[in-house]
């Protein structure tokens, strides 16, 4: 039994069933203690609010523990849907609540906030426990939800695809806002995969040759998505005759696990030939040449081959420009076009290839050339079935507007095989010129595919109506080939933009580490003198944000320094995107180097890197070291021997020993235990 302190009193502290003496608790005492009534409020108190976490109101809300697993997917689902905890449990909307994770909790949530919540006291060891809903209140919310059939597929559509259209891991049918209380204009659930009129034009298109202009927001990849499975399900095509060429890995394997998602089983998107330019033509490549034939060295290893090259002319150049500009040629830019970027002396191209090829290495771009070489000589190697060919019979490229020369010949390339290839991007997106991309492709695609269908997708389900508006006006009509920007915001009007100028970068930084401290409810000591001024407010945000909220992007690596100190003085919490600084050191790319050699005895970059970080030759010895290697076998016990017969220098002895030990120590355990667990 359990009672209140008035009970066991009025029983006169024995057990009404086993007779004995009613243990107490604290509750006892404290009653014993109070000089008022439970429930008397002074004049003047402080409005407080008593609340609950989030799991177990979730649990007490559909009649489930607060450690099972279907409470902790809700509560994550609502975390990452509406926001923090402290928001969704005091001020985010019920309606909200309710489509992302159904009436139960959105019932609950409402009788926390007015306070209808029982507590039952913990007693002789056990925790004390809420009730919010019985189990026939439950059955009675989870009987609304289920009245209407379509309701479930309604809420888990929208559930689904909380984030921006583009990034939805699913084809969703709704477009609903990233969050907050703005609303959307819905797309009509007549089309097709839930598209708008303009995507299923582009989708459903006969057409031998499509060019889809997609602007930023209008559901660029779920198009791209729709169109594969429009192909394999409406004209019965077979998956393995899809090609999808996309610009990072990251965006092939969303793509492939959308597509998995959407015909409901790996097989179907496996059978696909979905990736980026260099890992479609790298998998070429090793069906024509054999997978262990191939050896493809890195940037860094680039830029020490270069550097050797450098020191042999005695030419006083930064290694990473002269790469940079050895990739712009490689890449199909003209050197009359482009002299500034690519004017390096012809000798110094020459010999990198050359050396290159001595080698039997390739770099990234080498990966393109050589089989666009294949391509365009039509030497399709002994491959009776045809297999390859038949891989691009419908191809689809993203991102069209940041392709480059090389990238241009192999689509077409492609192309002359297809029975369908459709393009998709944004002219006014093309941000690597730098690197060779040029928007203009895409007059240059319908000059070389006569009869192509261009389609327009301007319904915007991303950004507000004032966010398009700006970037409206920013966008120039020259770079976009003369055509203005069209776009339509389908999300409801919001907060205006602000441009803040600061007088420099760091005012600019300390703006943006104050104005973060604010929206995530922060607060220091001067924001504290500021607000003791009379009539002085602090502005409230609509609701609390985290830190996992916000983004803040830079143009240079000098910009994040400044900013990296400022988070740090406010205690902001961040995580810096793209940054390979700990794959850049020195020790650890010779490390990197020392296990690539060892997996790969032909990889004499590798060896190169070896040698120079070992400093046991000068570097005409190192040259003629890797000149008798490659003359001969590849393996290790060939380089001892060479090492072990090459002069050493007396003030180095034992250099080579060591070495020639450190490679046959991991030699015979590097097939069989991952490199990380060596390390160890």
């Amino acid at each position: 039994m359990c009672w209140k302190p008035a009970d066991t009193k009025a029983a006169g502290g024995v057990c009404p069933v086993c007779g004995g003496r009613i243990t107490v608790g604290v509750l006892h005492r404290v009653e014993a203690l109070a000089d008022r009534e439970e429930g008397f409020v002074p004049r003047g108190a402080k409005h407080f609010e008593s609340l609950v976490p989030l799991r177990e109101v979730i649990a007490a809300s559909i009649g489930y523990t607060a450690a099972s697993v279907k409470v902790t997917k809700k509560y994550y689902d609502l975390i990452r849907n509406l926001g923090p905890e402290l928001f969704i449990l005091r001020e985010a909307p019920l309606n909200d609540i309710e489509l992302a994770a159904g009436p139960c909790i959105a019932e609950g949530i409402r009788r926390l906030r007015v306070g209808k919540v029982e507590i039952q006291p913990g007693f002789d060891g056990e925790y004390g426990r809420i009730k919010i809903m019985d189990k026939s209140e439950i059955d009675m919310f989870t009987g609304q939800l289920c009245f209407f059939n379509d309701m479930p597929k309604a809420i888990e559509s929208i559930k689904v695809s909380a984030k921006e259209a583009e990034a939805a891991p699913v084809l969703a049918d709704t477009y609903p806002p990233d969050g907050g209380g703005d609303t959307i204009k819905t797309v009509p659930s007549d089309m097709p995969y839930g598209l708008n009129q303009e995507q299923w034009g582009a989708v459903s298109s006969s057409s031998p040759a499509i060019a889809v202009i997609a602007g930023p927001g209008t559901g660029k990849t779920k198009t791209l998505v729709c169109r594969i499975a429009y192909l394999v399900e409406k004209c019965g095509i077979r998956p393995s005759q899809v090609t999808a060429v996309t610009f990072t890995n990251k965006a092939a394997s969303e793509m492939r696990v959308r597509l998995e998602k959407h015909f409901g089983d790996k097989r179907t998107a496996g059978a696909m030939t979905i990736g980026t330019f260099h890992s479609i033509c790298l998998q070429v490549l090793s069906k024509w040449k054999g997978k262990n034939n191939i050896t493809i060295i890195d940037e860094y290893n680039a830029v020490s081959i270069i550097e050797e090259i450098l020191k042999g002319m005695n030419l006083k150049v930064s290694p990473r420009d002269v790469m940079r500009r050895i990739s712009l040629i490689k890449s199909g830019v003209s050197p009359v076009e482009n002299q500034k970027k690519t004017d390096i002396p012809a000798e110094v191209y020459d010999l990198y290839c050359s050396q290159l090829e001595r080698y039997g290495v390739m770099d990234y771009d080498d990966i393109l050339l050589e089989a666009l070489k294949r391509f365009e000589s039509a030497n399709t190697g002994d491959m009776s079935d045809r297999s390859l060919e038949n891989s691009f019979s419908y191809l689809l490229v993203d991102e069209f507007q940041d392709i480059n020369g090389i990238q241009y010949r192999l689509i077409k390339e492609w192309g002359r095989k297809s029975r369908s290839i459709f393009i998709i991007g944004d002219p006014d997106q093309s941000i690597y010129g730098f690197r060779g991309s040029d928007f203009r492709y895409f007059e240059r695609f319908k000059a070389d595919f006569p009869g192509t269908r261009q389609v327009r997708l301007t319904q915007n389900y991303r950004s507000t109506p004032e966010i398009i508006i700006c970037a409206k006006s920013v966008i120039s009509k020259k770079a976009a080939g003369g055509r203005a920007c069209s776009l339509d915001a389908k999300r409801e009007s919001g907060a205006k933009v602000r441009l803040i100028e600061a007088k420099d970068e760091f005012s600019e930084a300390l703006f943006v580490s104050k104005e973060i401290n604010r929206m995530v409810g922060g607060i220091d000591m001067l924001d504290t003198q500021t607000l003791s001024v009379p009539h002085r407010k602090r502005p409230a945000a609509n609701h609390s944000r985290g830190f996992s909220d916000i983004a803040v992007l830079y143009r240079t690596n000098r910009q994040a320094e400044i900013l990296e100190q400022c988070f740090l003085k406010e205690g902001i919490q961040y995580v810096v995107v793209g940054r390979d600084e700990f794959l850049s050191d020195k020790l650890v790319r010779e490390a990197i180097a020392f296990f690539r050699f060892l997996l790969n005895p032909g990889d004499i970059a590798s060896l190169l890197l070896c040698l120079k970080a070992e400093s046991i030759y000068s570097p005409d010895l190192n040259q003629k070291v890797l000149e008798s290697y490659v003359a001969g076998e590849k393996s290790v016990s060939s380089l001892a021997r060479i090492m072990e017969g090459t002069h050493l220098p007396p003030h180095k002895p034992g250099k080579p020993q060591n070495f020639i030990e450190m490679l046959r120590k991991y030699e015979p355990v590097i097939n069989r235990r991952p490199v990380p667990h060596l390390l160890l």
